[in-house]
């Protein structure tokens, strides 16, 4: 707990730098713990740039981890790629230490690997629209189909309010590229239903984060310590402590 506070301490005392400098940092779409641009769990109408690459990691608590939830803590990997002006492509692999994998180690491993299209950008009176899926290739633990919609709805110097509004299925009940044998285990989903979420932003560089992932309320702060480095922390389900960060660069 006490270097919790700590790190808590040194974070804000950085932004409050960067923001009391007066310097806003460009903005840039932030990237969820799925390895997709995102608030928390959920996902947003936004993606990143075009030739644009983001390398992340997350660490997401046991108790409100998708895969042996309740007995072990989640690691996720991933890549970004930002491909033409609208779609974003991910891949990554989740590490679950303590669980048996296929390998004969004790650390489980999901690859997954996810799309993101951008289908209209955002204006004066219409929110942004984009599509996408998570997880549709090999063996699927983690998938969800979505349309998001995301919308700026108040802008007051360096403070802007956006909301996000989507919806999630399970439209994808099969796995792909698998052999026949495996075929025959249920699919997982993460997000199916409604979903939402409030982001408050400063200058582009301290961000709150407030979201329903149609399963639970997860809050958090983004942290901008440079304009090529974000550092997250999360509460899932409002009380286990999680967080990422991810570093970005153009090609």
């Amino acid at each position: 707990m006490r270097q919790t506070i700590r790190l808590m301490q040194m974070l804000l005392f950085l932004m409050g730098t960067i923001i009391g400098s007066g310097l806003r940092l460009p903005a840039i779409a932030g990237i969820s713990l799925a390895g997709t641009s995102g608030l928390i769990n959920i996902p947003t109408a936004e993606v990143i740039t075009d030739q644009q690459v983001t390398i992340g990691m997350g660490y997401i608590n046991r108790h409100s981890a998708y895969l042996e939830r309740g007995h072990c803590d989640n690691f996720p990997f991933y890549i970004v790629l930002g491909y033409l002006p609208r779609l974003e492509f991910s891949a990554g692999v989740t590490f679950v230490p303590g669980q048996k994998s296929y390998d004969g180690t004790d650390t489980y491993k999901d690859g997954v690997v996810s799309l993101q299209y951008l289908l209209l950008k955002e204006t004066k009176f219409l929110p942004a629209i984009a599509v996408g899926t998570r997880d549709i290739y090999s063996f699927i633990l983690l998938n969800t189909t979505f349309v998001v919609g995301s919308k700026t709805i108040l802008q007051q110097s360096s403070t802007k309010f956006r909301l996000h509004l989507g919806y999630g299925s399970d439209i994808i009940d099969r796995h792909l590229g698998v052999p026949k044998k495996d075929r025959k285990f249920p699919v997982g989903h993460t997000i199916v239903g409604l979903f939402g979420g409030l982001e408050i932003s400063w200058k582009e560089a301290l961000y709150y984060m407030l979201e329903y992932d149609s399963q639970k309320i997860n809050s958090g702060f983004r942290f901008r310590l440079h304009p090529h480095f974000n550092f997250d922390l999360h509460f899932l389900n409002m009380k286990n402590l999680s967080g990422g960060l991810n570093f970005s660069f153009n090609l």
